[in-house]
C-alpha cells in the first residue's frame, strides 16, 4: 500500500481515477470513521438531534466559500444525483446540444433521454 502519499492503494497499481469513485486519502478515511463513530455511539440522538443543525451549518460555510446564500444550497449523495437535480430544474429545446465545439460531454447515463423529453 502507498501509505507514504496518504493513500492506500495498492503499490504496484497507477490508480487514475480519483474523482469518479473510489479511494480516499488516508486523512478523510480518518474523518469518516470520527462521523461512524459518532453516529453509531447514540444513533437516534446524532440523526434525530444532532445532524440537522450539523448540515446547516455545513452549507452556512459553503455558502460563504461560495459567496451563496445557504437556504438555496442543498447536499446531494453524488455527483450524478447533483447534475440530475440541476438539469431537471432546467428547460431544453428539442435535442438540445451537450457540449461545446471543442469539448463533448457526456451526462450521466439516463439524463440525454429525459432531457430531450420535456417540454
Amino acid at each position: 500500500m502507498r501509505l507514504d502519499l496518504g493513500w492506500r492503494l495498492d503499490a504496484d497499481v497507477t490508480f487514475l481515477n480519483h474523482g469518479s469513485y473510489g479511494a480516499c486519502p488516508e486523512p478523510i478515511l480518518e474523518t469518516q470513521r470520527m462521523w461512524r463513530d459518532r453516529l453509531e455511539s447514540e444513533p437516534v440522538r446524532f440523526l434525530g438531534g444532532e445532524l440537522p443543525g450539523l448540515l446547516a451549518e455545513a452549507r452556512e460555510s459553503v455558502g460563504r466559500f461560495l459567496g451563496a446564500d445557504p437556504e438555496g444550497l442543498a447536499f446531494v449523495p453524488n455527483a450524478t444525483t447533483g447534475v440530475n437535480t440541476v438539469l431537471q430544474s432546467l428547460r431544453f429545446a428539442p435535442d438540445p446540444p451537450c457540449g461545446s465545439t471543442r469539448v463533448v460531454v457526456h451526462p450521466p447515463r439516463g439524463v440525454p433521454g429525459w432531457a430531450r423529453r420535456r417540454p
